[in-house]
């Protein structure tokens, strides 16, 4: 029963088809009677005998030579047009009139006395049925009259007078096309002769031979044979320029360069040095071999090995000495040759100059002479050319007059497969079949109108709409009390007067809803509204709380509403006055409740009363009354039509919204639901009231069930039903008579603004 209010999702009246054709199953059998007795006046009225004839036409579309070789199924779109085209042709005003002027010359008479040429035209063209075989090049001409003479002469008439204005339409075209082809056929002969002389001045004066093309050759391969040698020049004197600053950029590392290794290989490949060496090294040997047998502390042995020092001291300056020179003298080879390649790359760039300004010469000149040959050749073809498209038009030119002449001397595209007969007798009697069409038709528009006023009721009719459009279902629904055939004046006392009733089990199983969520949430107050009048808050709120099972003194109403709906329909329920008043002099609110009522809850009625309390009052009379009470079931103002309603939401557990099934609007109820979710109401429970049904629906066959079961079970006498209900579900039981139910509630009221509405 609670549910949290979630995402608002966008509003789309739920429609049921099914649901709307047994929701409007009457209007199907008035709507199918009315089409059938109309469908059968028509069969009986219709004109007989009469009588009906058929002419066939083949028509053949003109198809373009240009689309002899083409796919012609590409084109069908274009014929069908075609076909369209004639058939509108074919009841034309010029067509129609000649053909009642040559039908009166044949002694039949069309136009009436006094009637004038126009309307003449139109009654034949809407006597006339020309149609389209479909898919098909023929075309079907029909008339049906109650006469049958002249029925035939008619339709050939205007067969021959369309095939006729067909045949001129060709000539006429098939003149203006000769005339247009032949002017053009002048204009491009006299540019033909205007192109050859311009061709016989440019060979003249150009010299322009036969073997143009070899010469254009030759200056060709001339031209390329310059310029290639031109491009090597050119590539020539780049790798130069690209090796002379290779050079240039050696130059300036050559003093950074480390010659080290190649002058210390040089240098012990020198045969000096090498002699040197080898001198030194037999002196020192020699000396070594007087100092074998010496001490270390000798002074021979110290002179010697000073003198073989000094002797490695004079080799290492040597080699020292020596690769230094040879260092100074790679670097400078180095430089020498690399000053003698510049030298020579510079000779040959100034040679590659001097050749290129020579060949530049040559070049220029054999560009000027093919330059001016091929302009000549260039002019000449183009006048060639232009000399062949004049001839190849010219020829096409002539084709198309050769064609047009042969096609004018040709048979037209239209055949006349079968002319018009004259009837043998009259056309079988459309009547029976004018008869089933129009019950059918009739049938079938009542099952459209059913279900279209389905689709425009904007009312809420069944717990699944509102479980579709809500997200959530409902909390249990309530049958409208005529369809359980219980009288206005028991509503309000389901509980004690309709102990049998299918009403009686809902509230019980409303009130156990209601239970669970006091067992579960320790709900106390539940505030009860509709969005608008006449929503069944009332009676609801008396069967309900009559259920639930708690003692009497632990159930109350708060009568909250400013008509007092309480005091309306409960006789003896006075309306409490100056209560805000009064309260605020008392500690015991409990003194201002109706205890004494024979009733099986305690009634507390402020009405108008509490419109003149504040917010905090209200509150803390619900407060004080939470101590006393387990249910308080608070009969608060519609919510659309009172700001009073919205305060007392706030200080319910939990909000009951009421709907009138077919009488509440959407928009209603969704705006209602909208204003408790501004207000964070979190617990709102809704219930549809006045729900209808139909024998065939889920609703009529669970409650002739449910009567079913009670008439063939323990209660087998009427005496316990007030009401024959089988009369309505086809329940066969044993008669017994109607007695009256003694115990009833009445209330009248003085205006109709005070009186809840009887069906809850």
């Amino acid at each position: 029963m609670e549910e949290e209010q979630g995402q608002k999702k966008k509003f789309s009246k739920p429609f049921d088809a099914i649901g709307s054709l047994r929701q409007n199953a009457r209007v199907i059998p008035i709507i199918a009677m009315i089409g059938s007795i109309l469908a059968v006046i028509a069969g009986i009225k219709l004109p007989k005998p009469f009588y009906e004839v058929e002419a066939l036409l083949l028509l053949e579309p003109y198809l373009p030579k240009i689309l002899y070789s083409a796919d012609k199924s590409a084109f069908l779109h274009s014929y069908e047009d075609w076909m369209r085209t004639q058939v509108k042709v074919i009841t034309s005003y010029p067509v129609l009139e000649k053909s009642i002027e040559l039908y009166h010359q044949q002694g039949y008479i069309w136009r009436k006395p006094n009637e004038s040429p126009r309307t003449s035209m139109d009654r034949l063209g809407a006597k006339l049925k020309v149609k389209q075989q479909l898919q098909t090049q023929i075309v079907t001409i029909t008339m049906s009259s109650s006469k049958k003479e002249g029925l035939a002469e008619i339709i050939n008439t205007t067969i021959d007078v369309y095939i006729n204005s067909k045949i001129q339409e060709r000539q006429s075209e098939d003149s203006f096309k000769l005339g247009y082809l032949l002017s053009e056929k002048q204009k491009n002969e006299a540019l033909l002769d205007s192109s050859y002389r311009k061709l016989e001045e440019l060979s003249s004066k150009f010299n322009v031979a036969i073997a143009e093309e070899k010469s254009r050759s030759v200056f060709t391969q001339s031209l390329l044979d310059l310029k290639e040698a031109f491009n090597n020049l050119v590539i020539e004197e780049i790798k130069l320029e690209s090796q002379a600053e290779a050079i240039y950029e050696e130059l300036k590392f050559i003093d950074q360069e480390d010659f080290r290794l190649q002058a210390e290989a040089a240098v012990e490949n020198n045969p000096i040095f090498k002699d040197n060496k080898l001198q030194l090294s037999r002196k020192e040997q020699e000396i070594r071999n007087q100092m074998i047998g010496l001490k270390k502390d000798n002074p021979d042995y110290q002179h010697y090995q000073a003198f073989i020092d000094d002797i490695n001291r004079r080799v290492e300056s040597m080699r020292i000495e020596t690769i230094e020179k040879e260092i100074k003298n790679l670097k400078l080879t180095r430089r020498t040759n690399a000053l003698f390649e510049i030298r020579t790359i510079e000779n040959n760039i100034e040679r590659i100059l001097r050749e290129k300004q020579k060949l530049q010469v040559v070049l220029d000149e054999t560009q000027k002479q093919a330059l001016e040959f091929n302009t000549a050749v260039l002019r000449t073809n183009t006048q060639t050319q232009e000399i062949e498209r004049f001839q190849a038009v010219l020829n096409k030119i002539n084709e198309r007059i050769q064609e047009i002449r042969i096609e004018s001397i040709t048979p037209g595209r239209v055949f006349v497969i079968s002319k018009a007969l004259p009837p043998d007798g009259p056309a079988p009697s459309k009547g029976p079949l004018i008869i089933i069409a129009g019950i059918i038709g009739s049938i079938i528009l009542g099952c459209l109108v059913a279900i279209m006023k389905g689709f425009f009721d904007n009312t809420v009719l069944r717990p699944s709409d509102i479980n579709k459009v809500l997200g959530f279902p409902v909390t249990d629904y309530i049958l409208d009390s005529t369809f359980d055939l219980i009288p206005s004046a028991d509503v309000y006392t389901i509980y004690k007067n309709q102990p049998r009733s299918y009403l009686y089990e809902q509230y019980r199983r409303i009130a156990l809803h209601f239970e669970k969520e006091h067992r579960e949430f320790n709900s106390q107050v539940f505030v009860t509204m509709g969005p608008k009048d006449s929503s069944g808050v009332t009676s609801f709120i008396i069967n309900v709380l009559a259920f639930l099972d708690a003692p009497r003194d632990k159930k109350i109403i708060v009568d909250l509403n400013q008509r007092n709906p309480i005091s309306n329909v409960i006789p003896g329920v006075p309306r409490t006055k100056n209560f805000v008043e009064n309260m605020k002099n008392t500690e015991d609110i409990t003194r201002f409740v109706l205890k004494d009522l024979d009733l099986p809850f305690h009634v507390l009625s402020l009405g108008s009363e509490g419109l003149s309390a504040d917010h905090s009052d209200i509150e803390a009379v619900i407060n004080e009354l939470k101590k006393h009470y387990t249910y308080l079931y608070v009969d608060s103002p519609p919510l659309l039509l009172s700001a009073d309603s919205q305060k007392y939401a706030l200080i319910g557990d939990v909000v009951i919204m009421m709907v009138m099934g077919g009488k509440t609007l959407w928009h209603e109820l969704l705006r209602g639901l909208d204003i408790l979710d501004h207000l964070k109401i979190q617990a709102i429970s809704i219930v549809l009231n006045n729900t209808g049904l139909l024998k065939s629906g889920y609703l009529g066959k669970e409650i002739k069930t449910f009567y079913t079961r009670e008439l063939v079970g323990e209660y087998s006498t009427q005496d316990i039903f007030p009401f024959d209900y089988t009369m309505y579900f086809g329940i066969k039981h044993e008669e017994s008579e109607e007695e009256e139910n003694p115990n009833k509630i009445s209330g009248n009221d003085d205006d109709n603004e005070n009186t809840v509405d009887t069906n809850g």
